[in-house]
């Protein structure tokens, strides 16, 4: 977080510029579909006293975290490739020879 202090707040005033930042999603968050956190607030009455709130996401009375929802990316991709195996190598199918498969799976998305 960056800005700051506050050095007054009269009653009923609202600071929404003096302080910003930024998080760093993490691969946790995009798995989770979520980033969920809270702000803690801490001041002092004119006696001195530390008062604090811990932030909500929309009540000044509550203090449920902040839940961000990330787009869900979730895909996965396949490739699969064949072999006939000519066992007798005659260069013909016959009846008793196989065929050897491989598959190469990617996770194409976003999330684990």
């Amino acid at each position: 977080m960056t800005g700051g202090p506050i050095t007054s707040l009269v009653p009923g005033a609202i600071d929404t510029t003096t302080f910003s930042g930024s998080y760093t999603i993490q691969q946790s968050d995009i798995d989770n579909l979520q980033v969920t956190n809270q702000a803690i607030v801490t001041g002092q009455d004119p006696d001195n006293n530390n008062v604090t709130d811990t932030s909500d996401d929309n009540s000044p009375i509550e203090n449920d975290p902040t839940d961000t929802d990330l787009p869900e990316d979730s895909e996965i991709s396949i490739i699969k490739t064949s072999v006939f195996n000519d066992e007798n190598g005659d260069g013909f199918a016959q009846l008793g020879e196989t065929i050897s498969y491989s598959f190469e799976v990617t996770n194409s998305g976003a999330t684990t």
